[in-house]
């Protein structure tokens, strides 16, 4: 996505600071979901002056990610930054670093931690749910005609520790391309950690590549476990470029996955949805966390499934694709998972009924899947046996808490789950991925 604006403007040009914020709550609002990504954060100081504690945050479960967006006009495209160039982009960075300690001074603000996010909604933060911080860079140098400059600016170090935080320099085209490749928040952020992890204890060169980084968690997991084990230094050059032939496999291979991506935004899209949509005996029987098609469903939801992996997203879509299939011949087919690092379980039916049949069949055997596997919340997708992501799709967060456990259940239980195959545990996948 290249700057540009009109030559009649090349004496006086727009904002490049706007243009590049906006650049990227573009990439985080598509890869991270607009549901967690705030702009422009506002904190009052103990002077009462309102000020912006970040460029954007992007908070995930007990991670906060502040973002500082940075950019510089250069002179030219050359390969070589004139001294001068070199002076404002470091000097752009550094006044990012100051701007980093702002949050310490926005955490002691009571009204901080309530934002508004990318899609418009309140966002509430609990402060003591933040366990974990890190900050990012973003900076891009540009020329005169709007476009980024071809040259490569490679920092002496490009992520290092500053009072306890990790902070990580991108540049713009090295943002995207990990936003691409690691394309779902615990997937960057898992990413993140591996980054950090290789950085602070010097395992691999400071000015290595964050892509090469990427590409040894994970196309070369047991060489990233050996070199935490072992603490011998790693030569990561070129590692990325060597794998774009696996990497084109895989991309194919979780084409499937980008299902659960569409599903959230259909559930957004269904928010308040039309009563004849929804069967209100089940409602009043199951007694949800939240009003079936309101914001608060959606808002508590959307974390879940979110939580998914892209890794995880294409099992649970492959799953369901299989399902789909067997009920066009069955009427019905469903699966169980308990993915690796979730309290939750996960739960998907095909099913040839009416909708609010449908509903009342999704609630009752996904409770009765929660009950054999010993979890207390399930998150649970009904749709009919019709092609993926080519019909409407039910969704359900059940909490089993207070779930009557009466004979009906057991029987149930007994009847559908009875085959141990039914209860499927992923073993781990390699890598970051």
């Amino acid at each position: 996505m290249p700057f540009v604006w009109p030559a009649h403007m090349s004496i006086s040009p727009p904002n490049l600071g706007q243009i590049a914020e906006d650049w990227v709550e573009q990439i985080c609002s598509t890869t991270f979901l607009a549901d967690f990504t705030i702009r422009g954060p506002k904190y009052q100081k103990r002077g009462g002056q309102i000020k912006e504690a970040a460029d954007l945050l992007v908070v995930f479960g007990g991670t906060l990610v502040v973002i500082q967006v940075k950019t510089r006009l250069v002179d030219h495209t050359a390969s070589v930054l004139t001294e001068t160039d070199l002076k404002r982009v470091s000097g752009s960075v550094g006044k990012a670093m100051e701007q980093f300690r702002a949050m310490i001074e926005a955490a002691s603000d009571p009204g901080f931690f309530t934002f508004t996010n990318a899609r418009g909604h309140a966002l509430q933060v609990e402060k003591a749910n933040i366990t974990n911080v890190v900050a990012l860079v973003v900076y891009g140098l540009v020329t005169p005609d709007g476009q980024f400059s071809q040259t490569r600016l490679r920092f002496t170090q490009s992520c290092f520790p500053d009072d306890g935080v990790p902070v990580h320099l991108f540049s713009m085209q090295e943002f995207r391309l990990l936003t691409t490749v690691a394309d779902t928040l615990p997937d960057f952020l898992a990413f993140l950690d591996v980054r950090s992890f290789l950085h602070l204890r010097g395992l691999v060169q400071p000015q290595t590549l964050p892509e090469d980084v990427w590409a040894l968690a994970a196309f070369e997991p047991n060489r990233l476990r050996e070199a935490m084990g072992t603490h011998v230094r790693l030569n990561l050059d070129g590692i990325f470029d060597r794998h774009q032939e696996t990497m084109a496999a895989w991309e194919e291979a979780e084409k499937p996955s980008y299902f659960i991506d569409w599903l959230i935004e259909k559930l957004y899209e269904g928010v308040n949805s039309p009563p004849n949509e929804i069967n209100e005996e089940l409602v009043a029987k199951s007694r949800p966390l939240a009003p079936y098609g309101s914001m608060e469903a959606f808002l508590r939801t959307i974390p879940v499934l979110a939580k998914l992996r892209r890794r995880d997203r294409t099992e649970l879509a492959v799953g369901l694709a299989a399902k789909i299939e067997r009920a066009k011949d069955d009427h019905m087919a469903f699966r169980v998972w308990k993915f690796e690092g979730h309290a939750e379980a996960f739960f998907v039916l095909a099913i040839d009924l009416p909708r609010k049949e449908r509903q009342a069949a999704l609630f009752n055997l996904a409770r009765a899947a929660a009950y054999k596997i010993g979890v207390r919340h399930i998150a649970a997708i009904a749709t009919a046996p019709i092609h993926l992501g080519e019909t409407d799709c039910d969704v359900m967060l059940i909490d089993t808490r207070d779930m009557k456990i009466d004979d009906r259940l057991t029987e149930a239980v007994k009847y559908y789950f009875g085959e141990p195959q039914e209860v499927i545990r992923p073993t781990t996948t390699r890598g970051v991925r």
